[in-house]
């Protein structure tokens, strides 16, 4: 990773956005909105033990977890330090190995002490100017220093790589899944490409725990081992190999959320609009052996009103037994379908 020189500031109520820079290029994020951060020193209280660990409630909306059950009791003060945040529906991880007081570091002032070689911070909201000179007497008031594209580009799925090809991004509770598709670039080098790219996503979107990166075999035998000893050139982390399956396989440590997580809601399996479409029209016919003379009509999501118009023959099957045409109306407020 190349050496972080510089920081750009922006935010606004509750929140603070600090985009780590190394030269001119974007390498990484940092997000605050007051959540506790590793390395707080936090009076906490001892809420449970379960699982061989202990609760413990830390002024966060979720406790955080003590991975041992000490001789402590429920109720008792404890002071804790983080080691590594909340994270989705899991709460931060602590330590009792503490010798200091309680002692909170905002999202700027524990940046500036991790990175040692800041030589600038460049604040984008006239507002955060006295704030970053507390920290970083020299602070400059920059107007359009945030990032924002390069943020855009963090949390969208699809990563285009020069050429043509691109990176498709997955996270998931379990792991995140990388695919490549080399578009109209040669296999060996779309690899290239896509192993620099994702080496650079992978930091910037910081994604950790388990990665899965699918490559593309390429005409050599040597071109799976190939890509990943191009990926140990541009990312630190634990590279495990390649599975039986060929995929590479590594593992970085989380330490706090990714970008997703602050950012982006969880992607939820919802019906799709030609299973809901099929289910209307089989509500539709049921309704009508229960009340044979009724007019009926189906109310329904867009999307389902386009897929059924798609299939004429649908409409005509449910309307010949039906023995009438059957009324359809998209209805944008709605989700699913209502038979009126």
């Amino acid at each position: 990773m190349p050496e972080i020189d510089g920081l750009a500031l922006s935010g606004g109520p509750g929140e603070r956005r600090i985009a780590l820079l190394a030269g001119e290029d974007v390498v990484g994020f940092v997000i605050d909105r007051g959540q506790p951060m590793v390395g707080d020193i936090i009076q906490g209280r001892v809420k449970a033990k379960a699982g061989g660990g202990s609760f413990v409630e830390i002024g966060a909306a979720l406790p955080g977890y003590l991975p041992r059950p000490g001789d402590w009791h429920e109720g008792q003060s404890l002071l804790v330090q983080v080691t590594a945040e909340a994270r989705l529906d899991k709460g931060a991880v602590l330590t009792d190995k503490v010798q200091a007081p309680p002692a909170k570091l905002s999202g700027l002032s524990w940046t500036l002490q991790r990175e040692r070689n800041i030589r600038r911070v460049l604040v984008d909201r006239p507002f955060l100017l006295p704030e970053a000179k507390k920290l970083f007497p020299g602070a400059e008031l920059q107007r359009g220093s945030w990032p924002a594209d390069v943020l855009d580009q963090a949390l969208s799925r699809v990563v285009p790589l020069p050429g043509g090809g691109r990176i498709i991004m997955d996270e998931a509770a379990a792991a995140t899944l990388i695919d490549i598709d080399a578009g109209s670039l040669e296999r060996d080098e779309a690899n290239r490409l896509a192993m620099k790219e994702i080496a650079r996503q992978v930091v910037l979107r910081n994604i950790a725990g388990q990665i899965i990166i699918d490559p593309i075999p390429g005409e050599s035998p040597k071109s799976i081992q190939q890509a990943v000893d191009q990926l140990k050139t541009h990312l630190a982390a634990d590279i495990l190999g390649v599975t039986k399956m060929r995929m590479i396989e590594l593992v970085r440590p989380r330490r706090a959320p990714s970008l997703s997580d602050y950012f982006l809601a969880a992607p939820e399996p919802k019906r799709s609009a030609a299973g809901l479409a099929f289910e209307a029209l089989q509500a539709v016919l049921a309704e009508a052996e229960v009340a044979p003379l009724r007019q009926l009509a189906l109310l329904a999501a867009p999307a389902i009103v386009h897929y059924l118009n798609s299939r004429p023959e649908l409409l005509a099957e449910c309307a010949e037994k039906l023995g009438r045409p059957l009324t359809v109306t998209a209805r944008p407020d709605l989700d699913g379908f209502e038979i009126a």
